[in-house]
């Protein structure tokens, strides 16, 4: 699977299993800045999935309750 094919629970992990790298035997100080690197991309990968995520919610969310108002509102007509 391509990075851009990952799901958001796939590049969390990724991003955890990235993290735990600096608290395991197997940090050391010369790489440590590339990989900082490379976790800080994928935190901002992430992010900007969640965000994008969030707007698809709110957007739904907010056309749920335009169309539950004017439903309401059509049934007040009709009575």
């Amino acid at each position: 699977m391509t990075s851009k094919n990952k799901t958001i629970e796939e590049r969390i992990a990724a991003l955890e299993q990235a993290v735990a790298w600096f608290e395991s035997d197997e940090f050391t100080l010369g790489e440590a800045v590339e990989r900082y690197q490379q976790v800080q991309q994928q935190a901002a990968t992430i992010q900007t999935e969640l965000a994008e995520l969030r707007h698809t919610i709110t957007v739904a969310t907010a056309q749920d309750t335009q169309g539950a108002q004017g439903e309401a509102g059509a049934a007040d007509g009709a009575a």
